[in-house]
């Protein structure tokens, strides 16, 4: 048997246009239109842009969108650890963006490691890392 292991991050909100605007400016990603006839808004990117596949987009997207009418699908939420290359660049550059820092820059204690949290403008938390992914190698967590 498989283990189970994460294969997707999706991130929903109440305006998937503008987190689809936030994260393409912060980090780059190129998001693509889901074929199929996916919910409107609901965007997608492959592993080999993000590292994992993952998609943004509405609150009622997937197989949430037909879940009873009163349903408000809540404000969204998802909280991934994304490797950058320099943590309070990326922070300054999610501020800059409209978000706001949850966590400020914290160096772990002998490690070439930093994490920090941002909220993008919907107030869903985000770990920044720089060195977390060669910390899970080296650790044995990840390949």
């Amino acid at each position: 048997m498989t283990r189970p292991r994460v294969v997707q991050f999706e991130i929903t909100g109440r305006d998937p246009a503008k987190l689809h605007r936030f994260y393409s400016d912060l980090f780059g990603w190129q998001l693509r239109e889901t074929p199929g006839g996916h919910s409107a808004g609901y965007q997608r990117t492959s592993a080999d842009e993000t590292g994992l596949p993952g998609a943004v987009g509405p609150i009622r997207s997937g197989p949430n969108a037909d879940r009873e009418p009163g349903w408000d699908g809540g404000s969204g939420q998802l909280t991934v650890y994304v490797e950058v290359d320099d943590v309070d660049e990326a922070v300054s550059r999610a501020v800059k963006l409209g978000g706001t820092l949850v966590s400020p820059t914290h160096a772990v204690s002998g490690r070439p490691l930093k994490v920090a949290f941002i909220a993008d403008p919907e107030g869903h938390v985000v770990g920044l890392s720089q060195g977390l992914q060669t910390a899970l190698k080296q650790a044995g967590y990840s390949s």
